[in-house]
């Protein structure tokens, strides 16, 4: 029992020891960021990420397919039911990352996003050639398959990497300055990416029926 109680002072000990070096550590200022080059680098990476991340089309996918598909006849029951499917999809995915975190690790950062990346690609191409078609009926069902194929390619690469990478690009001194950034530019491109989408779509609706 005593063995027991002096290995947990032991552990509550070198935590607090960790802590504390963490606070003495100098914290890297936000000029830093943009001017030392060990920062910046990594910086511009991560800022190509997030936005790429959120340029890949997830973010009109998932809030607008259901819009999408019902403006091309599907109906209102079903372009929602497809809508429901990918954030289940994403939701199931995201706890298989959890569970098999491993498995992902030892795949590697670098397959991943370029599986996603290829996948997106793909499922973005197959789905732009079945709204130019439009007929017969049936390619609006392979449209809701790879608006959900796609969301399984985001959820393994693009999703998750982004966030966890910052960690591993980032020191302690760093790592808060670069998240509020990686934060901030994927929040500020998914409203810009929203916002301006439904412009898009109704100018490419008059386009397209003149």
């Amino acid at each position: 029992m005593r063995k027991r109680t002096n290995s947990l002072d032991n552990l509550i000990e070198n935590e607090l020891n960790e802590l504390e070096q963490e606070r003495n550590i100098r914290k890297a200022k936000w000029t830093h960021m943009f001017t030392k080059k060990y920062l910046s680098r990594p910086l511009i990476l991560l800022f190509i990420l997030h936005l790429t991340d959120q340029l890949s089309g997830i973010t009109v996918i998932t809030y607008y397919s259901s819009k999408i598909l019902i403006d091309f006849n599907v109906s209102k029951d079903i372009a929602q039911y497809a809508s429901i499917s990918i954030s289940f999809v994403r939701f199931i995915l995201s706890i298989l990352i959890i569970l098999f975190y491993k498995k992902f690790e030892d795949t590697g950062r670098k397959k991943l996003l370029l599986i996603s990346l290829i996948g997106m690609c793909v499922s973005s191409f197959v789905i732009a050639i079945t709204f130019l078609i439009k007929e017969p009926v049936w390619i609006n069902y392979i449209t809701m398959a790879f608006f959900v194929i796609s969301a399984i390619f985001f959820s393994i690469g693009l999703g998750p990497i982004p966030f966890l990478i910052i960690s591993e690009l980032f020191g302690l001194n760093s790592s808060e300055k670069a998240t509020s950034v990686a934060v901030f530019v994927n929040w500020t491109s998914d409203f810009v990416v929203s916002s301006t989408f439904p412009l898009i779509n109704v100018y490419y609706s008059i386009i397209y029926y003149l």
